[in-house]
């Protein structure tokens, strides 16, 4: 057998996540049931793994197989999949290759926007906000999570062995109305990332102040943060190998 790597993109709107899960709708549970009508295969892996309702502008996903023509295979497993999940690329790669553990860093976007200036679709796309950000502060303290840090408090599941994560990139910028908080790293926990877009809205609404997020950050005694930004906005936005 062969390692191919299959790159994709999807709506996370009405999947109960990229996991599959017995008895709801899952990508990955939609990736093995038409895969399979085209080729055999084995040892399907996705670089990570996505809540409910959370999207993906590129998700890589590796797999054992023999295949004659890449091409005509991603080409009838585009007709076949549903709407809300697209075939980027199928192509043939090394033995070594794993589309988890040989994933160098993980980009995610977070995107939100004025209810004043959205349109109805974008409520599945964004997060949908009434008032506006203060970039200037909401960029200073992101800066808090830049660097290697223990994420225990920012994610869910305490049973995680390792919550130590590194993070190279965490910054706001507003572009045609449209807010986008962009965080890099190696790995990121289970809702990790809603939960530092979550304290840094709480920030903005001045329900936390920056040394709260700190004492988050630092004291593994504190108790998980309570501002968890909803799945809608949250993109898992770039792999790189």
């Amino acid at each position: 057998m062969f390692k191919y790597r299959l790159d994709i993109s999807y709506d996370g709107k009405e999947f109960s996540g990229s996991q599959i899960q017995p008895h709801r709708r899952t990508v990955e549970g939609e990736l093995i049931t038409h895969l399979s009508k085209v080729c055999e295969f084995q040892d399907l892996t996705f670089s990570g793994r996505t809540d409910a309702g959370v999207h993906a502008r590129q998700q890589v996903v590796s797999f054992d197989s023999i295949i004659d023509s890449e091409n005509n295979v991603r080409k009838s497993l585009s007709q076949m999949l549903p709407k809300d999940i697209n075939v980027k690329e199928l192509k043939k790669v090394s033995k070594e290759f794993d589309a988890r553990y040989s994933a160098r860093s993980r980009t995610y976007i977070y995107l939100i926007k004025n209810i004043a200036k959205s349109i109805p679709t974008d409520r599945h796309t964004a997060l949908l906000i009434e008032d506006s950000l203060d970039l200037t502060i909401l960029n200073k303290v992101s800066r808090l999570f830049i660097g290697k840090k223990d994420y225990k408090n920012f994610s869910k599941g305490g049973s995680q062995r390792d919550t130590v994560k590194m993070i190279t990139q965490a910054n706001w910028k507003k572009l045609n109305g449209l807010y986008r908080f962009t965080i890099s790293g190696e790995s990121f926990l289970w809702q990790m990332v809603r939960s530092i877009v979550g304290s840094l809205l709480a920030l903005n609404d001045n329900k936390l102040n920056e040394e709260d997020i700190r004492d988050y950050l630092n004291n593994k005694e504190t108790r998980r943060i309570p501002y968890v930004a909803a799945p809608d906005g949250l993109y898992l936005w770039k792999v790189k190998y």
